[in-house]
Parts: structure tokens; sequence; C-alpha cells
């Protein structure tokens, strides 16, 4: 019986060790997550840096696009692309 009470103590023990440990390592807010930008310079705030407007696979590589920073359209931030 004695082996019995120290076995169930040692698996108390490790059970909330490690709900401890989930604990303090908690993942980012799903939203939090999901709001970071996964392209570089995706809002524009820094112009057209990290852009090209070069496409050598439209029209036989010799297509260029025209793009400008839009400071009046925008959804938030202070920029915007505008594809003419």
């Amino acid at each position: 019986m004695r082996r019995a009470k120290i076995l169930a103590a040692c698996v108390l023990t490790f059970a909330l060790a490690i709900t401890f440990m989930a604990l303090g390592k908690q993942p980012k807010p799903l939203r939090e997550r999901l709001q970071r930008n996964l392209l570089h310079n995706g809002d524009f705030e820094r112009g057209l840096e990290g852009w090209s407007t070069e496409h050598y696979w439209y029209a036989l590589g010799k297509g260029l696009s025209q793009w400008e920073v839009d400071e009046k359209t925008v959804k938030s931030g202070k920029h915007s692309l505008k594809v003419i």
C-alpha cells in the first residue's frame, strides 16, 4: 500500500510539473500571429524597397508593370501600392 501512495505522489508531481511547464510556454494568440506581414515590406511603408516591377515571365520578357506608392488610398499605415 505504501508503494502505491509513493507512486501516486510521483505521478501527481510529474503531471503538475508538465502542466506548469506548458503554461509557461503559451504560444502567441492566433490573431497576433496572423497579423504579422508575410511579405517583406508588404505594407509599402518603405516605398518599393524589396519590390521589382520587372517580370521576365510576362510578355516574353518584355513586360514591365507600372507601380507607384499611393499615400491617399490606404487601409492602414500611410502607404499602399497602386498598379497603373
